[in-house]
């Protein structure tokens, strides 16, 4: 014969049992959709059909941007100080930072063409030159009035592949305001800033090489 105890505890466990089911239920309902965004791998406008460029008869193998660990994941970050750094919970980027705008400054440097010929460094392709990049922030900076921007901050090396010599280094900080404190705001402005730092990586990279002593056949 069961007892009257042990009727009231499993009642319970089933009612507590359908509560808890209920909540995850209505918690997830509530819980808005993930927004994925991305950096646009197109050439800046400004890149695209111009003509007069010095061509350098050169080829260059682009290393993939390494980078901070967050930036190697595909959260949007935003910071509201030196010290603090934060992700949007419910918006990612479809990529890692440092592989998008690897694509990016690939697709940028085909464009401009500038050089005889770029590749991916993973290819087998024998080039004359490497960049190789270092990238630091990547993310919507918010200040204190409500109003952000985006910043991306990254090294760079142009390398001499037959032998290592570094032959130029430079660091960039590109700075482009956010309409919006949001994901939405950050991936605008960071886009905005990856286009202007596509255009001023070639403008220094024609000047640099532009100086190498011509390939020895």
């Amino acid at each position: 014969m069961i007892k009257k105890s042990n009727v009231i505890i499993v009642t319970a466990c089933i009612i507590l049992a359908a509560f808890v089911f209920l909540s995850c239920v209505l918690q997830r309902e509530q819980t808005p959709p993930v927004k994925a965004y991305i950096i646009d791998p197109a050439p800046p406008v400004e890149l695209i059909g111009k003509t007069g460029r010095k061509r350098i008869p050169l080829t260059l193998d682009l290393y993939t941007i390494k980078g901070v660990f967050p930036l190697r994941t595909r959260k949007i970050y935003y910071k509201k100080s030196k010290i603090s750094q934060n992700p949007y919970l419910y918006s990612r980027w479809e990529d890692a930072p440092t592989r998008m705008l690897t694509t990016k400054l690939l697709k940028s440097l085909g464009a401009a063409g500038i050089f005889k010929g770029v590749t991916l460094l993973y290819t087998r392709a024998q080039a004359d030159l490497s960049l190789d990049a270092f990238l630091f922030d990547f993310t919507q900076h918010v200040t204190p009035d409500g109003s952000s921007f985006g910043v991306i901050s990254i090294t760079f090396q142009l390398i001499e592949k037959h032998t290592g010599k570094i032959l130029g280094a430079r660091s960039f900080e590109i700075r482009e305001p956010a309409p919006t404190t949001d994901a939405e705001g950050a991936a605008k402005a960071l886009n905005d800033a990856s286009d202007v730092l596509c255009a001023q990586v070639i403008t220094w990279l024609q000047e640099t090489a532009t100086t190498l002593p011509p390939k020895k056949r």
